[in-house]
């Protein structure tokens, strides 16, 4: 649907319809940040955002995403069905249910059945397995383009899902598993609509520096008359001269190069399953230099458990030496505070400390500001309102009723003197956790050891993790 403005309610793209005179809706929730926006546009479109609030003329309320394949408990009260998993395989099985018509409660019934599926309304099977497919077939893309886009506007395109690192903080090498990636061939459609669409094609996924065939994508593109976007990359590909990485920078390099760097020291990024050296660092700096890239960007995480003060000045120090080793135009670092994910061995973590991202942002501050690297530092309220949702069992759901009365910042005031995770207050590795009825992940034991090789800072080797036949080259 198609959200104008805020004074008339959202209405459907294609038929220019209210939300309410549909069956159905179904949102795809890609951040739990974004539940807030649900519940705001159950209530923009005049329905009551809790499901015991809707009567059985009202739409069903459907969810999915990555969101919700990882913890789908703060949003449960204001769905009828909640999809664990890959909409690939969900929606098949449920749409010829609701198109039957709408017999809600006889609907709601058959469809928590399905696998991946469940109704928050009554006790979820034990457990909810995640879906997924074993292989890609072709790339998820925008459906609707908007008008009037800037020159520079680009289509994405997904081109693997999944990361076959196993970063401790990150889901998508925990939960979205296995590792897929989608060959030139599969991509061929999809690159003829998109470059008829814009002349820019980004490609999408977790570790698109280490795809198999990176290079025949680009060329693929080039041959279209079309140019290549490149999200943020490994390190450790840019690092290694001869890599698809480097060849695809050298061959088009493109104004700015982002590198996820993440940690200031070698020990610190162990922590977080990287195994990157400081003289990595610096080689992917020059490599990007001499391939004529103009300016780097470095993405940073504080907050990491253990984490001094001294390794977070330890980022100024850091940057300025990959400022002096790479381009010559101006370096950008964007500093996050860590957001602990469900279904990761951070998911026991509690929000970070309000009071110490705020010294990590006055500190980078005052070091970068004086070098002239232009620091962007995400806000601590918003880190902390994120692992609110990140971490939060279904009665988080009264901090997004809230929200969208009073606005996230009020809500998380609120909810500063309620919730033990706002307060420093973390769960014991192993215990139960609010999203532990889903399967088909991880179990807790194997998050657990790497939980506490996070307290070591000890590397485990993504085969270790992944077993035979997803092996990687280090």
């Amino acid at each position: 649907f198609v959200d104008h403005d805020d004074e008339e309610p959202p209405r459907s793209y294609e038929l220019d319809m209210p939300l309410s005179n549909f069956h159905a809706l179904i949102f795809s929730v890609s951040f739990e940040p974004d539940y807030l926006g649900l519940v705001l546009a159950l209530k923009r479109a005049g329905l009551a955002p809790l499901t015991e609030d809707r009567g059985p003329r009202d739409p069903l309320v459907v969810a999915g995403g990555i969101a919700v394949t990882l913890n789908p408990e703060p949003a449960a009260p204001f769905c009828d069905l909640m999809g664990v998993g890959e909409a690939e395989v969900l929606l098949p099985p449920l749409l010829p249910l609701l198109l039957e018509g709408p017999h809600r409660d006889d609907l709601v019934a058959r469809a928590a059945r399905l696998p991946g599926w469940y109704a928050p309304t009554s006790a979820p099977p034990d457990p909810v397995t995640r879906q997924h497919l074993p292989a890609l077939e072709r790339p998820c893309m925008p459906v609707i383009l908007g008008q009037g886009a800037a020159p520079n506007a680009r289509v994405d395109l997904e081109v693997s899902r999944g990361c076959r690192w196993r970063c401790r903080f990150c889901a998508a090498g925990f939960v979205v598993t296995p590792y897929r990636e989608l060959t030139p061939e599969q991509l061929g459609p999809a690159l003829d609509w998109a470059i008829e669409q814009r002349a820019r094609v980004g490609l999408v996924g977790t570790d698109v520096s280490d795809h198999s065939h990176l290079m025949a994508m680009a060329q693929a593109i080039w041959r279209r008359g079309g140019e290549v976007a490149l999200p943020s990359l490994r390190v450790e590909s840019l690092a290694r001269k001869g890599s698809q990485a480097v060849e695809l920078v050298r061959l088009r390099p493109p104004r700015t190069l982002t590198m996820a760097v993440e940690a200031s020291t070698p020990s610190l990024r162990c922590a977080l399953n990287k195994k990157v050296s400081q003289q990595q660092l610096l080689d992917a700096a020059q490599n990007a230099a001499d391939a004529g890239v103009s300016q780097l960007r470095l993405y940073m995480l504080v907050g990491v458990p253990g984490e001094t003060e001294q390794e977070v000045e330890h980022i100024a120090t850091l940057t300025g030496e990959l400022q002096a080793a790479g381009p010559g135009g101006q370096l950008s670092l964007s500093v996050n505070g860590l957001v602990p994910k469900a279904g990761t061995p951070m998911q026991w973590l509690p929000a970070p400390d309000l009071k110490y991202l705020r010294r990590c942002r006055r500190l980078l501050r005052k070091r970068l500001g004086k070098a002239g690297i232009r620091l962007q530092f995400e806000s601590p309220d918003w880190t902390r309102w994120q692992a609110l949702l990140s971490l939060g069992g279904r009665a988080a759901s009264r901090h997004l009723l809230r929200g969208a009365e009073q606005g996230w910042r009020r809500a998380l005031a609120a909810a500063q003197g309620e919730e033990p995770l706002l307060q420093g207050e973390g769960r014991r590795p192993g215990s139960e956790v609010p999203w532990g009825f889903i399967g088909g992940r991880l179990g807790d034991d194997v998050l657990a050891q790497e939980y506490d090789a996070l307290e070591q800072r000890l590397y485990t080797p993504p085969a270790k993790l992944w077993g035979r036949g997803q092996e990687v080259e280090e």
